[in-house]
């Protein structure tokens, strides 16, 4: 006798309850262990399919940046590009550079300039006192620093419509006005001022 009956939820329980055994009986009845294993293994591999092409649909639609604040507006850079994040107050100043390098840090025994994005962007900012952390990016061919006022997180956002803007070392501007920077037209970028 069920523990709660002619109920809504005591009815469902039941079917579904009736269900079962009607599928535990054919299993067990009809099929060989041998039938019964390819069986599990074809649902198994249908089950699985479409949770695998969804995630590489998701992978190809989205991609997750980091944002961050300079010069009072929102960047964000693709999250492989960065490598880690030191606090600027460990900066070493360099005698002599470019007023877009502030400096240089010791990262894994290399010596990794720190640039100045408001110089290298045209943007307005206050001292070295503003820039509390650095990003060490990797562009694929150098490793340089990024001071920046603070960090926001990471976010994901879609790839849709990415589209080079005319000028500027940019990847993409979301409709929020989020700009994603190219780190080689950074680099490059800091290279050719340093001449």
């Amino acid at each position: 006798m069920p523990l709660i009956s002619n109920t809504p939820m005591a009815n469902v329980f039941e079917e579904h309850f009736s269900r079962l055994d009607e599928a535990v009986q054919r299993m067990e009845g009809q099929q060989t262990p041998q039938d019964r294993e390819r069986i599990l293994a074809e649902r198994a591999h249908q089950l699985a399919e479409p949770i695998h092409s969804q995630t590489e649909q998701v992978d190809l639609e989205k991609i997750e940046v980091l944002v961050f604040r300079v010069g009072g507006e929102r960047y964000a850079l693709p999250v492989k590009q960065v490598d880690t994040v030191f606090e600027t107050k460990t900066l070493a100043a360099l005698l002599g550079t470019p007023r877009h390098i502030l400096g240089a840090f010791s990262v894994r025994a290399l010596i990794v300039p720190v640039l100045d994005l408001r110089q290298i962007l045209g943007l307005s900012g206050g001292g070295m006192t503003d820039l509390k952390r650095a990003l060490v990016v990797n562009d694929g061919e150098e490793v340089f620093a990024l001071a920046v006022e603070a960090i926001e997180g990471s976010i994901n956002i879609p790839r849709e419509g990415w589209e080079r803007p005319m000028s500027g070392p940019f990847l993409h501007v979301t409709g929020d006005r989020l700009a994603i920077l190219d780190i080689k037209a950074i680099g490059r970028a800091a290279t050719s001022s340093s001449h």
